[in-house]
């Protein structure tokens, strides 16, 4: 028997078969867009990006894809997925934030770039489900950010072309964290994302403190 089960798997494996025994189940996949200027609180934002890397590494049913944003080559680093590059991670997202100044933002090329990779990373079947016990945007976002108005050309308009809204419903997590002096700039605002409030995303995302 043990011989028939060794041909078998050798079958397999020749016929294209052998990596479904090698796939591992994706049970969450996180999206971490960061942005980086002169208000960002670099340690704080460095401990909390490396933690998530280490969640990666202990538990590889979580996947990550950090996205540092950077005029029109952001810094892309995903663990866990087919195009893992994890080993990156310390030098195109931490060494980066640690050894610059600041990365400007391309908010229309980040807007197509991020729609591009989740083409790539689709996380809804057919049916309009997630593929995924459930998936994690965090956004980590500054007061330079923020008065540049990029939180209505970004992330407004993300959450509408992506029709976010309509994931309420499933554990999709779409989530703002802000630097502390932004958060208490804008903690009372009501109209955090624009007057447009496109797809009712004022009454629906609240940002947070990071």
């Amino acid at each position: 028997m043990k011989k028939f089960n060794l041909i078998l798997f050798a079958l397999l494996t020749l016929l294209g078969y052998g990596s479904l025994f090698a796939q591992k189940e994706i049970r969450t996949l996180n999206f971490v867009y960061i942005v980086h200027d002169r208000t960002t609180p670099v340690n704080s934002l460095a401990e909390k990006l490396e933690e998530f890397y280490n969640q990666g590494q202990r538990f590889p049913e979580n996947a990550y894809i950090f996205y540092l944003a950077n005029r029109n080559r952001p810094n892309v680093v995903t663990q866990n997925l087919p195009n893992d590059n994890s080993e990156d991670f310390e030098t195109l997202i931490l060494g980066e934030l640690q050894n610059k100044l600041e990365h400007n933002i391309n908010v229309g090329y980040d807007v197509d770039s991020i729609i591009d990779i989740f083409n790539q990373n689709d996380f809804l079947d057919e049916t309009g489900k997630l593929k995924y016990e459930s998936v994690i945007w965090d956004f980590y976002v500054t007061e330079d950010f923020w008065a540049g108005k990029n939180h209505e050309s970004l992330i407004a308009k993300l959450y509408w072309i992506m029709d976010i809204a309509k994931l309420k419903e499933q554990d999709f997590r779409f989530q703002i964290r802000c630097s502390k002096d932004l958060f208490r700039k804008i903690e009372n605002e009501t109209q955090n994302f624009g007057i447009k409030n496109l797809a009712n995303i004022n009454n629906d995302l609240y940002p947070t403190e990071y």
